[in-house]
């Protein structure tokens, strides 16, 4: 409990003070939470706003996207992909 009060103390003093934020932010949007919670809890100052979050995730791939054609030019990396699905049949 003291570290999220605290967390949001400094969010409300320091706009990069947010790292608990960020995680929940994120954490929401990895389960779908409905936007209009999201809006609630940033207003709150449990998490960071939609468009944050949606600025972060933009920034994260596109890191990672570069990663990722960096390991494949210098051949150090393997990559593998697994899209094995099963459809079971009940009666």
């Amino acid at each position: 409990k003291a570290v999220v009060v605290i967390s949001i103390f400094l969010q409300s003093s320091n706009e990069k003070c947010n790292s608990l934020q960020g995680w929940m932010g994120f954490f929401m949007k990895s389960m779908c939470i409905p936007k209009k919670a999201i809006k609630v809890l940033a207003h709150a100052g449990l998490s960071i706003s939609l468009s944050s979050i949606h600025n972060a995730v933009t920034s994260m791939s596109k890191e990672i996207s570069s990663t990722i054609r960096k390991e494949v030019r210098t051949l150090h990396a393997a990559f593998a992909y697994d899209n094995f699905d099963i459809a079971f049949n009940t009666a």
